[in-house]
């Protein structure tokens, strides 16, 4: 049984519905009990509601598992916290294999979410476990939460520069990496960077978007009131605080490229492009049934 944290988020639904298709009995971790019905569509065979910062909670998910794929809820505070809880709790356990679902450039202390994420790859690497890290680039699927406005009013807004260039990656490619790496000797000790061929900026989005859906879209800045006022009902305020030095470094100096050999040796083929990655939301395949964070 794989037990598979953050199993109702995005990442979490992506990366369940992989190990399941290819076989494996996943065990998701959920925060509430009402978020069973979506884990189980994504093919969980048994969830667990429980708080990570619950070390007793996380210790009784861990005692059915063989192997962990953690994914911290997305800017949390407690990340490093959770961390250290999930890794004792694994230990203790004796799983197989951990994977760890990190960011690219992990050691951008700039930005807190990688900062935060690079000392948990330390806890890990410090651990008795048999470990792989997942450093996936910016989603393609990001795109999604603009969504209704692109195709609506021609309108693709983000909350910092237009231009910065962002490393992408198919969050479905980093989801098939997933369940090929889960309990393979091979990758134990690993640390892969899962980026794509091709790093965009917004208003270069907005031109494949524009050319795949036959009308104009152009990209646009959000001020950082507007943003800030649109997600303050919906964003603790220290994820609001770790999303804006996030945009501010976008800002300086976006996200650079890793190599996407790695990827594509990963998959055994070539990463997902974002006019492929477009073609199939617009075809309606499935893909996008998720949403990134605004």
């Amino acid at each position: 049984m794989i037990l598979v944290t953050g199993s109702a988020g995005l990442t979490g639904r992506f990366v369940t519905r992989a190990l399941a298709k290819a076989g494996h009995d996943v065990l998701a971790m959920i925060h509430r009990p009402e978020q069973e019905p979506v884990v189980r569509d994504a093919g969980a065979r048994e969830a667990l509601a429980g708080d990570l910062l619950d070390p007793g909670a996380v210790a009784r998910a861990m005692a059915k598992a063989t192997a962990v794929y953690h994914v911290c809820p997305r800017m949390s505070n407690d990340e490093v916290t959770i961390g250290h809880t999930v890794v004792r709790a694994a230990e203790h356990a004796g799983v197989r294999h951990f994977v760890f679902h990190s960011a690219i450039h992990s050691l951008l202390a700039d930005m807190p979410h990688h900062g935060n994420k690079l000392k948990v790859e330390k806890a890990l690497i410090e651990s008795a476990l048999n470990y792989t890290i997942l450093q996936p680039a910016r989603y393609m699927q990001n795109t999604l939460v603009e969504w209704n406005a692109i195709n609506e009013r021609g309108t693709y807004k983000v909350p910092y520069s237009t231009d910065a260039v962002m490393c992408l990656v198919d969050l479905e490619d980093v989801a098939t990496v997933a369940a090929r790496v889960m309990g393979d000797p091979n990758h134990f000790g690993a640390t892969y960077n899962l980026d794509g061929h091709e790093a965009l900026s917004a208003v270069e989005e907005a031109r494949i978007l524009s050319d795949l859906l036959g009308r104009q879209v152009v990209a646009t800045r959000v001020s950082t009131e507007d943003w800030r006022r649109a997600v303050e009902t919906i964003r603790t305020p220290s994820q609001v605080e770790y999303l804006l030095k996030m945009f501010a470094y976008y800002d300086r100096h976006g996200l650079r490229p890793g190599n996407a050999n790695v990827l594509s040796w990963l998959l055994g083929r070539q990463p997902t492009t974002y006019r492929e990655f477009v073609a199939r939301t617009i075809a309606g395949s499935g893909s996008g049934n998720g949403k990134g964070v605004p």
